[in-house]
């Protein structure tokens, strides 16, 4: 189905507080697009895949509340593309890989974004505006773009994407943009506690990290976590779950420490938490809980002091599949 624009959005979309474009009734070639993020990945690393070879994949963890939303106003007499703000470069360019994939190679446009998300911290900042962005642009020309050929722009506009544009759980190789495995059903319920480890940080930049190159025995583990994760979706079982994340993330504090990542890891341990997530190529993490933990808002609450000595900033806590 074709991404429309949301009743929320029928009245007014606004950036810096002022009216970009009046969305009721809404005018021909004005589109919008909207697309979650996420909060770093369960799962990050290398298999050897069957026939193909090392694939580079990745499982990311959704975080619902933070968003991209995009306005794109388009104009089929100029070839030039605006975006608001200017440093959206990746968006930019995205607007301009979706136009030429629609065959529009002459049209141009108008693009605004707003979102919520904090950029360079492993939360997918550019992934959703870019995703937003392709939204937008086949919602304003009255056209489908389907996820599989959303991955494909977006890998295409950034060099690497997040599979944020399915609305489900996907084994993805984020330098191809291609889904690996389809995974058969959500998520097990869980709450999460999400931190930055590192708040006063400029963040990372993932592309200009180098390629991590994982050891046999590595890729080897990152297959068996990657049956884990299939697992534990299958059963709905939140322990295997977190146990995978837990792994995946100690194995990657050698391409990109974490910081605090031992002492964390010891409060995950000591708060009954079943796991510790992370961003693969940022600074953000997360403790995960069974939400039926008979303790579970006790427990939320000495993690969270406990990280907010350490040094964490922008925590908080969300549920998924509650």
């Amino acid at each position: 189905m074709r991404s429309r624009a949301p009743s929320q959005w029928s009245a007014n979309f606004f950036v810096d507080n002022k009216c970009a474009y009046q969305l009721s009734p809404k005018p021909n070639h004005i589109g919008v697009g909207i697309c979650a993020s996420h909060h770093g990945e369960l799962l990050q690393g290398t298999i050897d895949y069957r026939d193909k070879g090392l694939r580079r994949v990745l499982v990311t963890n959704p975080r619902p509340d933070l968003v991209s939303t995009a306005c794109f106003c388009l104009d089929p007499d100029c070839p030039e593309i605006t975006v608001t703000p200017d440093s959206a470069t990746k968006a930019k360019k995205s607007a301009r890989h979706t136009l030429d994939w629609l065959g529009l190679h002459g049209c141009g446009g108008k693009l605004s974004l707003i979102n919520n998300i904090p950029a360079k911290k492993g939360n997918g900042a550019s992934s959703a505006d870019v995703v937003s962005t392709i939204r937008a642009i086949a919602d304003a020309c009255d056209r489908e773009i389907v996820p599989a050929d959303q991955a494909k722009i977006a890998v295409t506009s950034e060099n690497a994407s997040d599979p944020i544009m399915f609305d489900h759980m996907v084994l993805f190789a984020q330098r191809e943009g291609e889904v690996i495995e389809h995974f058969v059903g959500p998520l097990p319920p869980m709450a999460v506690l999400a931190f930055d480890t590192d708040p006063n940080g400029t963040g990372l930049d993932t592309l200009s990290l180098p390629l991590a190159h994982y050891d046999n025995e590595e890729i080897q583990t990152c297959s068996m976590l990657v049956m884990a994760v299939r697992r534990a979706i299958l059963t709905q079982d939140i322990d295997l779950l977190g146990s995978a994340a837990t792994v995946s993330a100690r194995i990657n504090q050698r391409f990109v420490s974490t910081q605090h990542f031992e002492t964390i890891d010891k409060l995950r341990k000591q708060s009954g938490a079943v796991g510790l997530q992370i961003s693969h190529s940022g600074t953000v993490a997360g403790l995960i809980w069974n939400p039926k933990h008979p303790e579970l808002e006790r427990m939320l609450e000495i993690a969270h002091k406990t990280l907010d000595h350490l040094g964490c900033g922008n925590i908080c806590s969300y549920r998924i599949g509650v």
